[in-house]
């Protein structure tokens, strides 16, 4: 009797020791596929910031040219004013 419940003890443990292996690699596939969507999320407020930047960049530009805009309509000529006007109606 005490052979077989050795031997039983023996098997048991091999089982669960291959039952836990298993467990532990689809814990291990788990673990990696949340790193790598982790490292993409990271990549996120990045690329926000960049966008926001170039945002702030393409304002600035316009807020130049406008400032052109109205400095040379001040200074213009009737005549070029009133083509200035017809060109910037055409192009809105």
């Amino acid at each position: 009797m005490k052979k077989y419940i050795t031997t039983f003890l023996i098997i048991a443990m091999g089982i669960s020791i291959l039952i836990l292996f298993n467990i532990n690699q689809k814990n291990n596939e788990m673990l990696d596929k949340y790193m790598k969507e982790s490292v993409n999320i990271k990549s996120v407020p990045k690329n926000i910031d960049s966008i926001v930047f170039e945002n702030q960049i393409n304002n600035i530009q316009i807020m130049r040219y406008e400032y052109i805009l109205e400095r040379a309509q001040e200074e213009m000529s009737p005549d070029c004013k009133d083509k200035l006007d017809t060109i910037m109606s055409e192009v809105e």
